[in-house]
C-alpha cells in the first residue's frame, strides 16, 4: 500500500499551520492512510492490466470487491476466447460521484464462462483531490485530536430533522422518534472516521461492503 499523500504535499495545504511542525507528520501520513485505504477497499492505485472475473449464469455479473482496484471505464470485454459487444452491455455506476462501475448486465444474454476478462481503467494513477483533503483533515484530527471545520456529533445524528416524528410545545419539549432514527445500531455510530467530509470520501469510492483491501 501507498501513501495517499506526501508529507510536502500536508505542509504545502497546511495554510493556517495547524500540524506543518509535527515531527510525527510521516507517520500520522501512514496510518491516516492504511485507514482510509482499509475502510474503501482499495489503495487508489491503478492497474494497466486487464482484470479478471469468474463469469456466472446469470445477466448481471458484479464487479465490487471482486478485483484489486474499482472499474472506472470499460474498452474491451471478452468472455473467455469471444469478444463481447460492449453496445449490448448496461453498466450501473452506483457511486456516480466516484465514477465506479460496480457491475454490468447484459440486454439479452448471461456471463455463462469461464472467465471474464475486462480491459479498462482500474483505479487511478494519482490520488484524486478529494481524497487528499479526506487524508489532510484526518491528519489534523489525528495530531492536534481536533476536527477541521465543523462535523455533525452523534446527538445532530439522533435529533436530525428526518428522525423526529413530533414535538410538543410550550410545556416542556415531548419528543416523539421515527422507528430507524430509535434503532441506530452503536456499529452505525462508530463507523465514522471523525470527519464528515472524510465518511463521505469512504462511501464515495468504498469497493468493499465491509471494507479491508483486496
Amino acid at each position: 500500500m501507498r501513501t495517499l499523500v506526501t508529507v510536502e504535499w500536508i505542509t504545502s495545504r497546511d495554510t493556517e499551520g495547524l500540524v506543518v511542525d509535527s515531527t510525527s507528520l510521516d507517520d500520522a501520513i501512514t496510518r491516516v492512510s492504511y485507514d482510509l485505504c482499509n475502510r474503501v477497499g482499495h489503495d487508489w492505485g491503478d492497474s494497466t492490466s486487464a482484470e479478471y472475473v469468474d463469469g456466472v449464469r446469470s445477466p448481471t455479473l458484479f464487479l465490487a470487491g471482486k478485483t484489486q482496484y474499482p472499474l472506472r471505464s470499460a474498452e474491451s470485454i471478452s468472455l473467455d476466447d469471444y469478444d463481447e459487444d460492449i453496445a449490448d452491455l448496461i453498466f450501473y455506476r452506483e457511486r456516480s460521484i466516484g465514477n465506479l462501475i460496480t457491475k454490468i448486465r447484459m440486454k439479452a444474454a448471461v456471463w455463462d464462462c469461464y472467465q471474464v476478462v475486462i480491459d479498462g481503467t482500474w483505479g487511478w494513477a494519482d490520488t484524486p483531490d478529494d481524497v487528499k483533503e479526506a487524508v489532510y483533515r484526518l491528519v489534523v484530527l489525528e495530531i492536534t485530536g481536533k476536527p477541521y471545520g465543523k462535523r455533525k456529533s452523534a446527538s445532530s445524528i439522533v435529533y436530525d430533522s428526518q428522525a423526529v416524528k413530533r414535538l410538543k410545545h410550550p410545556d416542556g419539549i415531548e419528543v416523539e422518534f421515527n422507528s430507524p432514527a430509535v434503532q441506530m445500531s452503536t456499529a452505525e455510530m462508530s463507523e465514522t472516521t471523525g470527519d464528515d467530509f472524510a465518511d463521505e470520501i469512504v462511501q464515495r469510492y468504498r469497493w468493499k461492503s465491509f471494507g479491508g483491501v483486496v
